[in-house]
């Protein structure tokens, strides 16, 4: 058996660029909402770190996960060697 991890992203990490930096890393339709798949703006991944922030989260996942803790990121999925 092997673990496979998702990635996750620092909030406080992105929520340190320069509004410059931010635009240029996150500009519009870089990131989706995994809830509608719809593009997002700039403006609307800011708040989503602001909220992520708010509620006091770490980390977010970049991308879905089943197994996913806000303090230490994903927990790990075991995958059978075939």
């Amino acid at each position: 058996m092997t673990t496979t991890r998702h990635m996750c992203i620092s909030v406080s990490g992105v929520l340190k660029l320069s509004q410059h930096e931010f635009a240029e890393r996150f500009r519009d339709g870089v990131c989706t909402n995994s809830d509608t798949g719809k593009a997002m703006t700039v403006s609307e991944v800011r708040a989503y770190f602001m909220q992520a922030h708010f509620l006091g989260r770490k980390v977010v996942p970049m991308g879905q996960c089943d197994n996913f803790d806000y303090e230490h990121g994903c927990k790990g999925h075991e995958v059978s060697e075939a």
